[in-house]
């Protein structure tokens, strides 16, 4: 992901601040990290990933950075 497609996910989600977001596609967890570093600090916000490969390292970069529940 390019730096301004990074910060063009980061700016549109601190300007909007939505409660829910759905993420299809997640691979590596690269723009999930974004989207997560994005609503840390709005209030009760949620990503929701959806990925249809049952690979072991999908999502990896996610689980190594962020508490998943």
């Amino acid at each position: 992901m390019w730096g301004n497609q990074r910060e063009f996910i980061n700016g549109i989600i601190r300007k909007f601040k939505p409660k829910k977001l759905v993420e299809i596609g997640v691979f590596s967890g690269g723009s999930s990290i974004i989207i997560l570093n994005a609503i840390k600090d709005i209030e009760k916000s949620k990503l929701f990933s959806i990925e249809i490969k049952d690979l072991d390292w999908i999502g990896g970069c996610v689980y190594k950075n962020f508490q998943i529940y």
